[in-house]
């Protein structure tokens, strides 16, 4: 076990170490398989779908606040869409119109949770969205929700334009091309559907409820309170999902929704063990007064282990000037500071001849 913490304290060193280069490779990630996956899924511009661009994009992005990130994002999916056809003004208007609703929400109140605006979709498009709320529930505070539902939107509206754009956007036939004189319809009828769509806002009450009873839970003062909370928010997930599935069937496969939950809970406290680690065992009762109050206070250790240290020799090299440069010497050859082998020959052996002599 111990060797466990040794490994933790060397990772957390090195991370302390260089935190900042850390901090801007992982926005640079993300940002990168942000874009990407939004390419993958409406890639109608062929300019904006090049891999420099991507790669330019994501590097703009690790640098500037989150703020601009997570608009730069919203502006990239409208040029997509607007790039699927001429008729799809509307559509991008739109679409960007309600963006931009979710993003005054959002830098109003979270302006601080860029990435998880941009990293909701990415996980919900992976197959573990479950590990947002459980984070932010335990990092974070209940304004959290925010930037959460903000990214669920925005997940299922690029999914809705995805599915549905090839409607308003393939003409192969005259029946086709009767079925859509007026695309406008199509495009307005796709955005209904996406408004209406139940199964979005039964995810954003789920991830709601779960990153509020995470919080609360992880601040009531008992014993591994952090995990505890962790537990408790993946059994609510659980029951949310499968009791909205049950109400609206939203597809979900209980099975797989399981696994993953059990994996994002386990991803999470993998994450709090390198945050924090408390020896519960070792707690104490501290009481104390001042002119005011009188305090009862829980004293939990974190656990910290440091990385094994090198022992090293000091060797001390002194030129013998007279008699109380010879007092000196002794003193230190008694106490282990000076290692014979690295002295110089004549000097060694004048300081043995003496020891002897004296002996």
């Amino acid at each position: 076990m111990m060797l466990i913490f040794e490994l933790r304290a060397k990772i957390t060193g090195i991370y302390q170490k260089y935190a900042f280069w850390f901090n801007l490779a992982a926005r640079f990630l993300l940002c990168y398989v942000a874009f990407s996956r939004i390419r993958g899924a409406l890639n109608y511009n062929p300019t904006l779908g090049k891999n420099v661009v991507i790669l330019a994009l994501a590097a703009i992005c690790s640098v500037i606040p989150s703020t601009l990130m997570v608009l730069i994002a919203a502006v990239y999916v409208t040029l997509q869409i607007y790039a699927a056809s001429g008729s799809s003004l509307i559509m991008a208007i739109t679409v960007f119109a309600l963006f931009m609703v979710c993003y005054c929400f959002f830098i109003r109140f979270t302006p601080r949770y860029g990435a998880a605006v941009v990293a909701t979709p990415i996980l919900q498009n992976i197959g573990f969205p479950y590990a947002m709320p459980l984070f932010l529930g335990v990092f974070a505070t209940p304004v959290s929700i925010v930037p959460v539902c903000c990214g669920i939107f925005a997940y299922n509206t690029i999914h809705y334009v995805k599915n549905n754009i090839a409607e308003a956007t393939k003409v192969t036939t005259e029946a086709a091309k009767e079925a859509l004189e007026d695309p406008q319809g199509v495009y307005m009828k796709v955005l209904k559907e996406l408004v209406a769509n139940p199964a979005m806002y039964v995810t954003m009450l789920v991830m709601a409820v779960v990153i509020v009873a995470v919080y609360f839970v992880r601040r009531i003062r008992m014993d591994y309170a952090f995990e505890i909370s962790i537990a408790v928010g993946t059994g609510l997930m659980m029951l949310g999902y499968i009791i909205g599935d049950l109400k609206y069937d939203m597809g979900i496969r209980v099975g797989s929704m399981v696994l993953s939950c059990l994996i994002c809970a386990g991803i999470v406290i993998f994450m709090l063990f390198f945050y924090r680690t408390l020896q519960y065992s070792a707690a104490e009762l501290v009481e104390f007064e001042d002119e005011d109050y009188y305090y009862y206070v829980k004293a939990v250790p974190k656990i910290k282990v440091g990385a094994p240290k090198r022992r090293e020799k000091r060797v001390i090299r002194r030129r013998r000037t007279g008699d109380d440069d010879d007092e000196e010497e002794y003193e230190d050859a008694a106490l282990g500071m000076i290692d014979y082998g690295e002295k110089d020959p004549g000097g060694s052996a004048l300081l043995r001849q003496e020891a002897g002599a004296g002996g």
